[in-house]
């Protein structure tokens, strides 16, 4: 009969837990089944709530449920609540190196790069081989604007990952921008790419950078030519890829194709002001005049920059060479009143004794150029000439 009753209490146990299990009290096993199959499908908050309860119900904290919350909360964009539950974990284990990656990134993502290099310092102390660490930790001082140790940051990264593209890229990019300071940073620039290319011939950041390069080397066939790799194989053609074709084109004066990129960019990117001006010399450089007066018209009326006189001299130009004396007086107008360029008061003078019978318009511009006027030159020297003929031309004038 005893043993009949222990075996009916054990029984009565047995079930009891089995009861509670069934009606929602969480074990780790279960937790971890349940949680991982909600995380899977992006059911992130039910997740969060799930392992937050169960973590409620024990005294002790388990670090991989807070690793799982913390992702939770990462892929809802909630990064305090991420970072809270980050720390939570490094408090427990300040090595954890998954927790000190995660909230580096988050860092990073914060624009907070001192703590962000922070976290991946400690990760170097941890494991001093890692390659991936010293990449992370470049491009933290990359953003800081800390060159010199970004180079040699990815340097070690590159000595412990030699085919790390991706750092490759990020060296070849910083000595492009010093090489403006540094020419003799040169070469460098020239390894980088070269070693990047031995490792993937028809990588698109790499094909840029050396086109941007061979475009400021005046190496326009090479520019259009690692350009034209970039579109047949990544079938992808962007404002920055049109805009250094048509320049190339215009510069080997291959107008038609300069033409139909500037349009592209108009059409697709860059309806801007710089992009009706190139678009103007090239139509101008066809003899285009119509075409060239519209675009020049338009990068007026779009301007914003400090470009603004220049488009208005080119279009005075065009109206002069054309023999609209009259047009080409009201642009070097703008122009003068946009620069206070002395040479403007010049060309003023000279369509304005072409196009008005009224002489002494012309006569005030050429005085007042020469007034301006810093050194003697051949255009002071026939300013002289014009004012004493208009003078003369007046005098005989006002004595008939």
């Amino acid at each position: 009969m005893t043993r009949y009753l222990v075996f009916f209490i054990l029984l009565i146990i047995h079930s009891v837990a089995n009861a509670q299990n069934s009606n929602g009290s969480l074990n780790t096993t279960s937790i971890y089944d349940q949680s991982d199959k909600l995380i899977k499908n992006y059911k992130f908050n039910k997740a969060i709530a799930l392992m937050e309860e169960y973590l409620a119900s024990n005294e002790e904290d388990d670090v991989n449920i807070l690793y799982k919350i913390a992702i939770c909360h990462t892929y809802l964009g909630n990064l305090f609540k991420a970072r809270k539950y980050y720390n939570q974990i490094l408090q427990n284990d300040s090595t954890q190196v998954q927790a000190l990656n995660k909230l580096g990134t988050i860092y990073v993502n914060e624009d907070n790069y001192k703590k962000a290099a922070d976290c991946y310092e400690q990760l170097i102390v941890h494991d001093s081989t890692n390659s991936y660490y010293y990449k992370k930790l470049a491009n933290i001082k990359y953003k800081q604007g800390i060159l010199s140790q970004a180079v040699q940051l990815f340097d070690t990264a590159l000595v412990y990952n030699p085919d790390d593209i991706e750092s490759i890229i990020s060296l070849a990019e910083i000595y492009s921008e010093l090489m403006e300071i540094d020419p003799s940073l040169k070469q460098h620039f020239n390894q980088s790419i070269k070693r990047g290319f031995e490792l993937d011939s028809l990588n698109r950041k790499l094909l840029e950078l050396s086109a941007e390069n061979d475009f400021e080397l005046k190496k326009y066939i090479s520019t259009i030519a690692s350009i034209h790799l970039v579109l047949q194989y990544h079938q992808d053609t962007t404002g920055f890829h049109a805009h250094l074709l048509g320049m190339a084109n215009k510069q080997l004066k291959k107008w038609e194709k300069a033409e139909q990129w500037f349009h592209f960019l108009i059409e697709k990117e860059e309806d801007t002001e710089l992009t009706h001006y190139y678009l103007a010399m090239v139509y101008d450089e066809q003899k285009k005049h119509d075409l060239a007066i519209k675009h020049f018209q338009m990068a007026i009326n779009k301007g914003i920059s400090n470009n603004i006189h220049s488009y208005y001299i080119s279009l005075g130009k065009l109206y002069e060479n054309n023999g609209k004396n009259g047009k080409a007086v009201n642009a070097y107008q703008k122009a003068y009143e946009h620069s206070q360029i002395n040479i403007l008061l010049y060309k003023l003078a000279t369509n304005s004794e072409k196009y008005y019978k009224d002489k002494s318009i012309a006569l005030r511009y050429y005085q007042r150029y020469l007034d301006n006027a810093k050194k003697d030159n051949e255009y002071t020297e026939y300013a002289r000439y014009k004012i004493t003929k208009i003078k003369e031309y007046l005098h005989a004038k006002n004595n008939l």
